[in-house]
């Protein structure tokens, strides 16, 4: 149902110098108030662009108005949206005239706020508009937008749909036992089927995460066999300091790269090593629980070298998630690592041999195999679902009375109803009090 609202307005775009800045007026005066400061050179007709000035406190400025009409537009109210020349202070005065006219300064996603309650979209949809704006990757990017499109939406629909119709065979066989035939198993099997589907949705939470706050690559091994070479080469430039002289790295330096569309975080760490210098020791600590941590895990080892037993113990330690990689091949790779018939990465950090065929191997391994599917990218949306999927396997656990299956559905019901913004108003505000201003 559409609300009934004040009108407010903000600048679309940052506030600092650039070609065009976009103001955006929105509610039932919009058009009236842009007029005081907006002198058009023709008739103002919805989805067109017109051409004007700006006039305001003496100040004349070329600009473009574009009209939305209710209830054809991004808030489901009228819209107006201003094109003026970047200059901050400029876009601060045409601010200040339209609040003098009686708009409102908007609040930090107000916006959309008002699409939602106009139900120009849904509450997930509305969440996705935050996470567009900030995608680094096109990974992410493609991710939210197809939530913004309505994807993740559609399935959790059908998620409730189905749950309502194992509601209503549920309710009606214990309100008309006697009229109705029980579909006891049918019931069970049909929760069955939720739980799984909500569950799998769980399962892809980590992937989301991953693909939003990008994916962790820890580069690990002894001191000295050029880790901080190496995270500067897959940096392009000099972001650590490379000596030497063991034990340089004593706390982490990380730095964001893309590879495959794929925003990633890569991290150098101390060298691993036995320590009584206390702060060194600590760099090695944190070294440890990053590598615990990471998606991925870089172990390189010195292959101008021989192998020692420190090399020895690192090797058995390498697990599904990591790439053995010998570094210094430029100096030649000594027999021993050939005998040890480990499948190694070989590259020169020094020289970049080899360096772009590892690049693909870690896209490689980063790439995930639901690459079509939606993910879930928000902790409200994971703990809703986390809760739903608790509440059906409790359900699934214990079966017999058919009042107690009510309930758990009705619960799982009321999960989704928040999930989709059919909730209070307190959840509402938390979560658009998170976007920008102009959104």
């Amino acid at each position: 149902m559409k609300e009934n609202f004040d009108t407010i307005c903000a600048p679309s775009t940052p506030l600092k110098e650039s070609g065009i800045a976009v103001i955006r007026i929105s509610g039932p005066s919009a058009l009236k108030i842009a007029e005081k400061v907006f002198e058009a050179n023709k008739k103002i007709e919805p989805e067109k662009a017109i051409r004007g000035k700006i006039k305001i406190s003496g100040i004349e400025d070329r600009a473009i108005l574009l009209y939305f009409k209710e209830p054809n537009s991004y808030t489901g109210e009228d819209v107006v949206e201003l094109q003026i020349h970047g200059n901050p202070l400029l876009v601060r005065k045409v601010i200040d005239a339209l609040i003098h006219n009686g708009c409102r300064l908007a609040e930090p996603g107000e916006f959309t706020k008002r699409a939602f309650l106009n139900g120009k979209m849904d509450l997930i949809q509305a969440e996705a508009v935050a996470r567009l704006i900030s995608a680094k990757s096109e990974r992410a990017l493609k991710v939210a937008s197809r939530i913004r499109n309505g994807e993740l939406s559609e399935r959790i629909l059908e998620l409730r749909e189905n749950l309502l119709k194992l509601l209503v065979l549920t309710e009606g066989s214990i309100e008309f036992p006697d009229d109705v035939e029980v579909h006891y198993e049918e019931i069970i099997e049909g929760m069955k089927r939720v739980r799984d589907a909500i569950r799998c949705l769980i399962e892809r939470g980590e992937e989301g995460r991953r693909i939003f706050e990008g994916y962790k690559v820890v580069i690990t091994g002894k001191p000295n066999v050029g880790k901080s070479t190496l995270f500067n080469k897959f940096l392009g430039f000099e972001r650590a300091i490379v000596s030497p002289y063991p034990g340089t790295t004593r706390d982490y330096i990380d730095s964001v790269i893309f590879l495959d569309g794929r925003e990633m975080r890569f991290y150098d760490t101390a060298g691993l090593r036995s320590s009584f210098e206390p702060v060194e020791e600590k760099g090695i600590e944190i070294a440890k629980r990053l590598k615990e941590e990471s998606d991925l895990i870089i172990l390189l080892f010195d292959g101008s070298e021989p192998p020692n037993d420190d090399d020895i113990n690192l090797i058995k330690s390498v697990k599904e998630n990591s790439i053995p990689v010998l570094n210094k091949i430029d100096k030649g790779i000594k027999e021993e690592w050939e005998r040890m018939g480990m499948n190694f990465f070989k590259v020169s950090a020094l020289t970049g041999k080899g360096i772009e065929e590892l690049k693909k191997e870690i896209a490689k391994r980063l790439s995930s195999e639901l690459e079509d599917e939606i993910f879930i990218t928000e902790m409200r949306h994971l703990n809703l679902l986390e809760e739903a999927e608790k509440e059906l396997e409790f359900a699934l656990e214990s079966p017999g009375n058919l009042e107690l299956l009510a309930e758990s559905l009705r619960f799982v019901n009321r999960k989704l109803e928040e999930l989709l913004g059919i909730t209070t108003d307190e959840v509402i505000d938390e979560i658009f009090k998170n976007f920008c201003v102009g959104k």
